[in-house]
């Protein structure tokens, strides 16, 4: 295995070594193992003294004297040729056998009732237990292989078929009696084992409908059987099928077996899997009491390693009816010698290589293991990797690690995290921004009262970080087992570094804010509401039909983006249109444009636009008008909208006529126009005509009645008023005189108390002759 470990690390790291350098290497390991060899004789020896100590072994065999006959055996043959892995004797060594016939990879197929049934690969139906099969279950579970012996002339009778076992009777799972197995698996056999059927009665809703299986979930199991073996080992009474049945209710409100218990379900039914799938576990052997509170306790006993294999089969009961269920052995025997002590050293590289931050920690904090991506973060603290730990001032116990992670801006997070895992026994996941003090506390800061989580956590962010350094983003999960050393209660953390991921999620949320205050302020506010809940139904939408999680940010669904005002489907751009009576509109334009920008640079014309158009918005937030566009030379808004910022505006304002009827008041909104303009015509003798020695002047439109609004467009699209109204004020735009504001009969009635003088009537097109007036 030593040899294993030492090829897959080359490979690991890309080409191998030189012909010079493989051998310098192969000199060093035979020289290591060779140490190693001797080392492992004279602790051997000393065992066989009684000079070993009263550690109990958690291996079946003798783990040392196996190592030891590994080492000699890996320094006899240190390479494996390709032609290996052509030889079928390789696999079998490592445990992979080839699937009997009649049981490759199944499929599930439509029966012309509609129903979906197994059926092996190709369509072959091997429902008979032949020999192959016998065979090829025996090599796993002998007990089974002969309960399936036993069963060779049984033959499958569709009419006494459940509902469920009707699926797979094509599927080439074992058909075994339970008068079979109860005989092969009797008395105390080494291998404890009961059998559990789906209870079809507690599915009845499902086989009600056509397609049985896509209601897996729902399915619930009962123990129809056990033997003397696998009630002594959980400690219940013999035959007892009442408690057995409540025991394995317990078993299943452990979280990982219940995922466990879930994904075999899952590779049943969704994917036709049907071969007997297996897993490993460490068995406590502790008193009755302890186990059937096992998942909230420490477990003091014994220790061993143990095997669980679950096969699929139908089971004929002794009521004649077949139905489907599982054989669950509890230690099963190993599929090849070595499987456990190759599985254990494996499952240590993975916590060793992977590329996340692992680390054991006692509930009260000391950190009793890491992997090296750990040790990057925490120091090498760990009880296995540094001689002495830090202890508090009292020096009574060590310094509590895994509560130091919380301190500061997280503290409140240490009490949801002990909640969720040492209580409720369920893992917690979350997302952490940590400090170097969290990671590595100072050496003056551990142990010492004074600088406590608390004064940590009355800092703010940017105060810790110009204290602690920078901070980063971490994913941590924490989660609870029973050690395999001594039963006690473990606390697993799991961290990932998404720093790089967050800090590119906060720039995208701040361009995302940056675009929407952008959108804010050229859509009207109600406008944004239309489309935010448009946005954050498809986003629901999009993560209810791929079952994701949660997006990047909870506030994404409230940003908008360009795309999202573009008007390419009927029912946004109805969602968005409105009508708005008794509105008055504005149009402004500049006397003289065409002579100014023929004169004048580009820069000075953009600079006199720019700064007269400055003023004119300021305008609009003093009197609570709504800018609408501006185009060229020309200026256009509106009052009245009745737009949920217009209204906060005008509140804020105040200044409403005694006699007006409310914020709906269309004198109020004229006369607030007119005030408007006014003030127009004020601010342009503050700005001065490009390329000129005079000031900009103005010539003024206004016109009340009713508009239409909405957005339009998938390029550049833009809020619009539409309607005669619209036209009609920028025809008393387009006829009024330089300085003055020209008013419709509409308005100047609308603004009575108001000095108008008429103009004698003007031709407007497509209205013809118009008495309209000038302010004084």
């Amino acid at each position: 295995m030593m040899e294993t470990l030492r090829r897959a690390f080359q490979r690991g790291i890309g080409k191998g070594p030189s012909r010079k350098e493989h051998d310098d290497t192969q000199d060093q390991e035979v020289a290591f193992l060779r140490a190693r060899v001797r080392e492992l004789e004279t602790k051997l020896a000393e065992n066989d003294r009684g000079g070993g100590g009263d550690e109990p072994s958690i291996m079946a065999e003798d783990t040392m004297a196996r190592s030891l006959r590994n080492l000699n055996a890996s320094m006899e043959s240190s390479v494996i040729s390709s032609e290996d892995y052509e030889d079928a004797s390789y696999y079998a060594r490592k445990g992979i056998f080839v699937k009997p016939g009649g049981q490759r990879r199944c499929r599930w197929r439509k029966t012309k009732g509609g129903k979906k049934e197994l059926c092996a690969g190709g369509g072959a139906r091997v429902r008979e237990n032949t020999e192959e099969k016998v065979d090829a279950y025996a090599l796993a579970s002998p007990r089974l292989g002969r309960a399936m012996a036993l069963c060779r002339s049984l033959t499958l009778d569709e009419g006494s078929l459940g509902p469920i076992a009707s699926r797979f009777k094509d599927s080439g799972i074992p058909h075994v009696t339970l008068d079979a197995v109860s005989r092969s698996y009797a008395g105390t056999a080494p291998t404890s084992a009961f059998i559990l059927v789906q209870d079809e009665q507690s599915s009845a809703r499902g086989l009600e409908k056509e397609d049985l299986v896509s209601n897996w979930e729902s399915f619930t199991s009962r123990v129809v059987y056990g033997n003397d073996a696998c009630y002594d080992m959980w400690r219940l009474k013999r035959g007892d099928l009442k408690g057995h049945n409540e025991f394995w209710k317990t078993l299943l409100s452990v979280h990982h077996i219940k995922k466990v218990y879930k994904a075999l379900q899952q590779t049943l039914f969704e994917h036709g899997d049907v071969t007997p799938k297996r897993f490993m576990y460490h068995f406590v052997d502790a008193p009755k009491e302890v186990w059937h509170m096992y998942q909230l306790m420490d477990l003091k006993g014994k220790i061993s390693i143990r095997i669980v294999q679950i096969t699929p089969v139908l089971l004929r009961c002794s009521d004649g009816v077949t139905r489907f269920g599982y054989i669950r052995e509890e230690n099963a025997p190993v599929k090849y010698k070595g499987e456990v002590e190759h599985v254990m050293a494996r499952t240590y590289s993975c916590w060793k290589y992977t590329g996340n931050a692992l680390a054991l920690f006692s509930p009260c904090g000391a950190m009793m293991l890491e992997n090296p991506e750990a040790s990057a973060l925490f120091g090498m603290d760990s009880a296995e990797n540094s001689v002495y730990v830090d202890f508090d001032k009292k020096g009574v116990k060590p310094v509590d690690r895994l509560k130091l992670l919380f301190a500061g801006a997280n503290e409140d997070l240490y009490d949801e995290m002990w909640e969720s895992v040492m209580e409720k026994g369920e893992p917690w996941v979350t997302k952490m921004r940590l400090w170097p003090h969290n990671l590595r506390p100072e050496a003056a800061m551990v142990g010492d009262s004074s600088v406590s989580s608390s004064m940590w956590s009355s800092t703010s962010s940017r105060e810790e970080e110009a204290m602690f350094g920078k901070a980063r983003w971490f994913y941590v999960s924490v989660n609870k087992f029973n050690d395999p050393a001594d039963g006690s209660v473990l606390m697993f953390l799991e961290m990932k570094d998404i720093t790089e991921i967050e800090e590119a999620k906060i720039k995208y949320v701040e361009q995302r804010k940056q675009e929407h205050a952008l959108l804010s302020s050229i859509i009207p506010e109600h406008i944004i509401q239309v489309l935010v809940e448009e946005n954050r139904e498809m986003q629901n939408s999009a993560r209810s039909s791929s079952k994701s999680s949660k997006s990047m940010s909870s506030s994404s669904g409230e940003l908008l983006d360009l795309s999202a005002m573009r008007m390419d489907t009927e029912n946004r751009v109805r969602a968005v249109a409105e009508s708005h009576e008794k509105v008055t509109v504005f149009f402004a334009d500049i006397v003289g444009f065409t002579r100014i920008s023929s004169n004048a640079s580009p820069g000075d014309v953009m600079f006199m636009l720019n700064s007269l158009f400055t003023l004119l918005d300021d305008l609009c937030e003093t009197h609570g008008v709504y800018k609408v566009e501006t185009i060229g030379d020309a200026y256009m808004c509106v009052a009245g909208l009745q737009l949920k910022s217009e209204l906060r505006r005008l509140s804020e304002l105040g200044g409403m006529p005694a006699e007006c009827g409310g914020m709906a008041c269309p004198k109020w909104h004229a006369s607030r126009m007119v005030a408007f303009s006014r003030g127009v015509l004020e601010s342009c003798a503050g700005v001065q005509a490009a390329g000129e020695d005079k000031n900009v002047t103005m010539r003024i439109g206004l016109h009340s009645g009713d508009v239409m609004s909405g957005v339009v467009g998938r390029k550049m699209p833009r809020f619009c008023l539409f309607g005669d109204t619209v036209n009609v004020a920028s025809r008393m735009e387009s006829t009024g005189r330089s300085g003055r504001v020209h008013a419709s009969p509409a308005t100047a009635a609308l603004t009575d108390q108001l000095e108008w003088e008429p103009t004698g009537g003007v031709e407007v097109k497509g209205k013809g002759a118009m008495e309209t007036f000038l302010l004084r």
